[in-house]
């Protein structure tokens, strides 16, 4: 009896190890992660473009949201971003929006603010999963020029499955140096900050509003930025104050979470202050005489003056004037 109960067992054992064995394994997936911008130096005023891919085994990516935080060279948040890396309209999102709108001191929507006025927003944002998730919102604001004049995060807390919570909080004073016209409100869900490799639940929503000298109001709704560029690529770009920006090299951290793992990738770039000769945080009258007293002047001259040489041909000239001029009377923050 003992002997048939052995051989039962061997054929069961068998035939599982056969059956394990026709089974296919799943190939492991290898993603890459990119992240670039298309100069590794800039001046104030100008613009940041950045690109990006994701691709698995070599596959682009076309489903993904991409998490996006710049820092200044203080480890200051300087924007938030999300960005998607192909068109991901209608897709079932654990946490979300549910509202957003910019607001008056008592929390009532307010479409246009004058610059040295207060700008609030009322926002809330809901877990539509069953189980609970840490949460980070964090908020930035553009001017019309597309320059960030605030990023700010005024929640980090757990949200129950099932539960939503509203918030109502200070963003910022509007500048006298924010251009007029539609400025954006621009806020994300996140895991953890993506510098911490901190993920997005959910597109970023956005909503506009107006800076004006005379305070009209226009209504505005936020929408959802859904759709990104084809083959797993997205594209973010900015501009870096053209009236006072902090000099030195910013850290873009840039993060993704995909079919249960995570990426996250780094780069940097630099803000210098252009024409800025005598590098005392200011573009004036007297780096005006320092490039006069090099002007003419080329690589190998005693005279030449390297600083001076505001676009590298080793010859300072007409055309480092012309940028100098473009330039003049801006300083560091």
């Amino acid at each position: 009896m003992q002997n048939e109960i052995k051989k039962l067992l061997l054929l069961a054992i068998t035939a599982i190890i056969l059956i394990t064995a026709q089974i296919p394994k799943a190939a492991s997936s290898t993603l890459n992660f990119t992240v670039a911008t298309d100069k590794n130096q800039y001046g104030l005023g100008e613009t940041v473009n950045m690109t990006g891919n994701l691709t698995s085994n070599s596959t682009p990516v076309e489903d993904a949201l991409i998490a996006i935080e710049v820092r200044d060279p203080e480890d200051i948040p300087f924007i938030f971003r999300t960005r998607p890396t192909g068109n991901l309209t209608g897709g079932n999102w654990p946490l979300n929006f549910t509202q957003l709108f910019p607001s008056d001191s008592q929390g009532n929507p307010k479409y246009s603010f004058e610059k040295g006025s207060f700008l609030y927003i009322f926002f809330t944002v809901k877990n539509f999963d069953t189980i609970s998730h840490p949460v980070i919102i964090c908020i930035t604001l553009y001017d019309p020029s597309g320059a960030p004049i605030g990023s700010r995060y005024p929640i980090s807390t757990t949200l129950d499955a099932n539960s939503s919570k509203s918030v109502f909080f200070l963003a910022t004073m509007i500048p006298d140096s924010a251009a007029e016209g539609t400025a954006t409100i621009y806020a994300n869900a996140y895991s953890a900050f993506p510098k911490d490799g901190g993920f997005p639940y959910c597109p970023e929503k956005m909503v506009t509003f107006q800076i004006t000298e005379s305070g009209t109001s226009s209504k505005s709704t936020f929408t959802l930025e859904s759709n990104g560029p084809i083959d797993g690529a997205f594209e973010l770009t900015f501009k870096i104050p053209s009236g006072e920006a902090k000099i030195g090299n910013y850290t873009i951290y840039a993060s993704s979470y995909y079919q249960e793992t995570l990426v996250t990738v780094n780069a940097t770039f630099e803000v210098i202050l252009i024409g800025d000769i005598n590098g005392d945080g200011q573009v004036n009258i007297f780096d005006a005489i320092a490039l006069s007293k090099s002007f003419g002047y080329s690589e190998g001259d005693p005279n030449y003056n390297p600083d001076a040489d505001l676009n590298s041909d080793k010859i300072i000239n007409i055309l480092d004037a012309i940028m100098f001029s473009k330039h003049f009377g801006e300083k560091a923050a």
